[in-house]
């Protein structure tokens, strides 16, 4: 039995396959994945989150852009108005309103709103912020990476946060007491102790700031690790990316200068070369999801205490360059594509069950993935041959799922059987 995501297919399509083996093309898994490219060619799409309005914003850092995508795919574009001001972050404000995005370029920050109205303020702080966040004060924290020259100004690097009324930049702090010179500090999140964690990528270390400022760092080994993206992971750690070094690294919160990493399989499938993972994000279904960007990879990571179980699935578009990711509402896991110029929309995978018992096939799925889905099946795979099952589907309301009793015609099958779920 085989679980196969086809990239084919307009429409989310989980299949199943019953005594015979379905494999991508090329050797590649396929990964049920949409592409929807940005009408601007050259964008560069950095930070990417879920808009209060359910759509997903991104940054497109070339083009001094904000992009909006809708989950059917329709793109918008807004241009800030101080032009190639290099995006490189954003973050909903959870105002209902607001975005807010950082300008590696300049010394602004700046703020989007549903409707694509764009303001952009004077940062209190000389400073070429990238990563960026909504602080459990309230505040708006970001980053300065301390390796551009801003206005003639270079600084060492630091941790800012902003002060805002009615959606509006009043003031600011700067902190950089105890933070290693010159480490480039790059995503900050804010984590489930009450903290934020941020990576510094040229340290090789994650450093936590306490909403009064105070900073510790932690370092990973080697050095060189290159750390990226952050996110909380199901056991409540804060798990990021090692880009350098093909590796996820761990910290609990309650034992903070403790780094666990975990190495990730190594990818040379097909002639593409990988092994530099970027973005994470905790998925609806509970899973870890990394982009491994080289080697146009989503990977997922399913977290059993010390050990992780690791699935990758391709891009349809090859070297697509997966970069930073996010999820909301829509549960599916969306990410920038840096050298396609697209954005990328992955389903999760719907679990389904199956039985085979004395001339028949039961077929089950959760009832939380929608009642828009319907299960499709196909005889020997041939392409052009799906057909909608027929059988209605009977729900159990002690287990949450659906049940699809189908009757085979001998036992077992001589031929293959093939069943999706689409929506």
């Amino acid at each position: 039995m085989t679980i196969v995501y086809s990239a084919a297919v307009k429409r989310a399509a989980i299949f199943m396959a019953l005594f015979g083996l379905c494999a991508g093309p090329a050797g590649r898994a396929a990964a049920a994945t949409l592409e929807f490219p940005i009408p601007t060619g050259g964008a560069d799409p950095e930070g990417i989150a879920c808009g209060p309005d359910g759509a997903y914003w991104f940054v497109e850092y070339a083009q001094g852009k904000i992009g909006r995508v809708n989950t059917n795919g329709v793109m918008s574009e807004y241009q800030i108005p101080s032009g190639n001001c290099r995006p490189f972050d954003i973050v909903n404000a959870g105002d209902g309103s607001n975005l807010w995005f950082s300008e590696a370029g300049f010394n602004l920050v700046g703020r989007i709103n549903t409707n694509g109205l764009i303001k952009e303020f004077q940062l209190p702080f000389i400073a070429s912020s990238t990563g960026i966040t909504m602080g459990p004060d309230g505040r708006l924290w970001l980053l300065d990476f301390g390796g551009e020259y801003v206005q003639g100004a270079r600084t060492n690097g630091g941790v800012f946060a902003l002060t805002l009324s009615n959606a509006v930049v009043t003031g600011g702090s700067y902190y950089n007491s105890n933070l290693t010179v010159h480490s480039r500090p790059v995503v900050i999140k804010t984590g489930p102790d009450g903290n934020l964690y941020f990576s510094e990528q040229l340290a090789g270390k994650i450093g936590r700031i306490t909403t009064n400022g105070a900073i510790t760092e932690a370092t990973a080994t080697p050095t060189n690790v290159q750390p990226f993206d952050i996110t909380t992971g199901p056991d409540g750690a804060i798990w990021f990316t090692e880009a350098n070094t093909n590796a996820l690294g761990r910290i609990d919160p309650a034992n903070f200068t403790n780094v666990v990493q975990f190495s990730l399989p190594t990818n040379n499938t097909g002639g593409l070369v990988g092994d530099e993972p970027n973005g994470i994000v905790l998925g609806k279904d509970g899973n870890l999801y990394y982009t491994d960007s080289p080697g146009g990879i989503i990977g997922r990571v399913t977290v059993n205490g010390t050990n992780l179980t690791v699935v990758q699935f391709y891009t349809p578009t090859t070297n697509a360059e997966p970069w930073r990711v996010a999820t909301g509402p829509d549960g599916n896991i969306w990410f920038g594509e840096f050298a396609a110029d697209a954005v990328g929309k992955f389903f999760l995978p719907v679990p389904l069950s199956i039985q085979l018992t004395n001339q028949q096939v039961l077929i089950s799925w959760t009832t939380n993935v929608g009642t828009s889905f319907m299960l499709e099946e196909n005889p020997g795979f041939n392409p052009t041959n799906w057909f909608f099952v027929t059988n209605v589907p009977v729900v159990n309301t002690n287990t949450g799922s659906y049940t699809v009793d189908i009757a085979v015609t001998n036992n077992p099958p001589t031929n293959t059987l093939f069943f999706r779920l689409i929506d």
